[in-house]
């Protein structure tokens, strides 16, 4: 399984002290159809557990579902400063996703690497 995180996403992890962990907990939990909330047009929101805070009580990351093992991290927020996206952030998330969708994932990782996004590989 590969998450994709942007530069700006991974700037919030850090700030958040969103460990790898709750990542490839949230993101594993999303493969297997146990999403927090489905925005529409591959675009998901789970819950990401923050330090000792719970997932119920920490953050909220926005994923793009490039397939079952493939996914793109666009953004997070606690659920403490913000409830939920802006309908302009979900636009901008709904429209981004067929263009990243159509990417072989070859493409997606030169993609990535071009741009310096972090790419994690998380086993089976």
């Amino acid at each position: 399984m590969i998450v994709v995180t942007n530069s700006e996403t991974s700037k919030r992890v850090d700030k958040y002290q969103v460990s790898n962990t709750a990542i490839e907990i949230a993101v594993r939990k999303a493969a297997r159809g146990l999403v927090s909330a489905d925005l529409g047009g591959g675009v998901i929101k789970q819950r990401i557990a923050r330090g000792n805070r719970g997932a119920s009580r920490g953050c909220r990351g926005i994923f793009i579902v490039h397939s079952s093992d493939l996914f793109l991290f666009v953004d997070i927020f606690a659920k403490s400063e913000k409830e939920n996206l802006t309908a302009r952030e979900l636009d901008v998330f709904t429209n981004l996703a067929p263009i990243f969708q159509k990417l072989s994932q070859a493409e997606l990782l030169k993609l990535a690497k071009d741009n310096d996004w972090k790419v994690e590989t998380y086993g089976p």
